[in-house]
């Protein structure tokens, strides 16, 4: 019986690919370690990855407490300051439109004078054609005048018949009337005249009043209390 010389050998791995399997096996796992570590951290900033201890954590909450502090106080200066503005803007333009509305005051006040002027030469009696025709010429500026001072506001105060109004009225006079509940203006010695609301002057006036009690007639007094006394029965 004859042996084969066979020889066996044994089959050789080659040790640079064992090596990089070993290598393959190693950065794997450091790769899965740095997985759980990044789902576990829980970095301070979403946006950041780093991480922040208790006491830079609290730091960082007061510093933006700080600033959000801050940042309420200067809206607040910026709307008081937006406001006081607005208020500002506002009064200019009242006391812009009040210079305006009364500018001509002092004027219309002087010519006043030249008005009364002209209305005691229109109450002259002419009779023969040449006055008539001069006094024709007066009351056409008479007219233009009254005409100006009507355009820029200037208004007449009321005068005989309207109730005594003593921020519109000067009483020169009175006397007292039975007929009269309140002070009533029978006569005007000079008239009065209002810019818009504002008087340029008071109306000199004669004012009719009531009749005080104690000054009545006794008779009526004693008629008057025995027809209160009957109505009460």
């Amino acid at each position: 019986m004859t042996c084969d010389n066979t020889e066996i050998h044994d089959e050789k791995i080659p040790q640079d690919a064992s090596s990089n399997n070993s290598d393959q096996l190693t950065n794997s796992d450091e790769a899965m370690q740095k997985d759980i570590n990044a789902d576990t951290a829980i970095p301070s900033d979403p946006g950041s990855s780093q991480e922040y201890s208790l006491e830079e954590f609290m730091l960082l909450k007061q510093q933006n407490d700080e600033y959000a502090s801050k940042l309420q106080e200067y809206e607040s200066i910026i709307k008081r300051q937006q406001a006081e503005f607005e208020n500002y803007r506002k009064r200019t333009l009242k006391e812009k439109s009040e210079y305006f509305k009364y500018a001509g005051f002092e004027v219309f006040k002087d010519l006043l004078t030249t008005v009364d002027d002209f209305d005691r030469a229109l109450q002259t009696e002419v009779k023969d054609k040449a006055h008539k025709a001069f006094l024709k010429g007066f009351e056409m500026i008479d007219e233009q005048i009254k005409n100006l001072m009507k355009k820029h506001q200037v208004t007449e105060i009321s005068g005989t018949g309207s109730e005594f109004n003593p921020s519109l009225h000067q009483a020169i006079s009175a006397e007292e009337d039975k007929e009269v509940k309140t002070n009533t203006v029978m006569e005007v010695f000079q008239k009065g005249y209002l810019l818009h609301d504002k008087v340029l002057r008071e109306a000199k006036v004669k004012i009719k009043k009531p009749v005080a009690c104690s000054e009545k007639d006794p008779k009526e007094i004693k008629e008057k209390i025995n027809n209160d006394g009957e109505t009460e029965g």
